[in-house]
């Protein structure tokens, strides 16, 4: 299961339980205010839980979805990797490359933040595919063949 609907299921499954024991604690009558309060408190938390899980449904994907579309509709270059490196204290990987036209103009790309070691798979100087939105070449997305984080 991936880092994506493990996280939708979680706040899917908080969401319902704190809604169940919300329900719970404002339909006893024997606790009083305090019980009430405390009712009202975790209903409060059941509608931040839910809210997420329903922004993480809607926005969570967004940069997969992003990556299928330029896929398919980008323009594909081919770059030149030109660094590999480690982000942070992380084990966050990235790849830098580059592009010269056939006017001489060089363009640099950089893919977003990898799970695994592009090392492995790409060396300095090794062609890499880039695909650029045909409108505004600033969104590309780097086909690395590596999973992403939070892709």
């Amino acid at each position: 299961m991936r880092k994506y609907e493990t996280g939708r299921l979680f706040f899917i499954v908080l969401g319902l339980g704190l809604w169940l024991l919300c329900l719970w604690l404002l339909a006893g009558d024997d606790g009083g205010r305090e019980r009430e309060i405390f009712g009202w408190s975790v209903g409060f938390m059941a509608l931040m839980a839910t809210t997420h899980a329903l922004l993480f449904a809607k926005y969570g994907q967004r940069k997969a979805l992003e990556a299928d579309w330029l896929r398919r509709n980008g323009r594909p270059l081919q770059a030149e990797v030109v660094k590999i490196s480690r982000s942070g204290h992380h084990s966050e990987w990235r790849i830098k490359a580059r592009c010269v036209d056939e006017r001489g103009n060089v363009t640099r790309y950089k893919s977003h933040l990898l799970n695994g070691n592009p090392g492995k798979k790409f060396r300095i100087g090794d062609p890499i595919t880039v695909y650029v939105d045909p409108a505004d070449p600033k969104r590309y997305w780097m086909d690395s063949g590596i999973e992403a984080e939070n892709l």
